[in-house]
């Protein structure tokens, strides 16, 4: 693995990554945006949706997107009356400023 740091307050990691993945020939998947990540990170939710039945609420962290977007896809198929919750530790964003 190589590790790339950058400064988060002035530098764009997408535009690094876009970058790198284009002078290396390399096919640049997002963590979070990306099709097939959003279906796979879905796979958390099914899983609990196969070993619950009736399942009123799910509550899934909220990061970039992608697993609220998966479970909240597997729910509305599997269990449709099920509601999604996005929900992030309280002062999550503090501590992110704060870093």
């Amino acid at each position: 693995a190589e590790v790339i740091i950058y400064n988060r307050n002035t530098e764009d990691r997408e535009q690094i990554a876009a970058d790198i993945a284009k002078s290396r020939g390399l096919t640049l998947i997002p963590p979070y945006n990306h099709p097939h990540v959003i279906a796979g990170q879905g796979t958390a939710a099914l899983e609990l949706l196969e070993e619950v039945d009736n399942l009123d609420m799910l509550f899934v962290c909220v990061g970039g997107g992608g697993l609220l977007a998966g479970c909240s896809i597997a729910a509305n198929y599997h269990s449709p009356k099920c509601k999604v919750f996005g929900v992030e530790p309280e002062g999550k964003f503090w501590l992110w400023f704060l870093a």
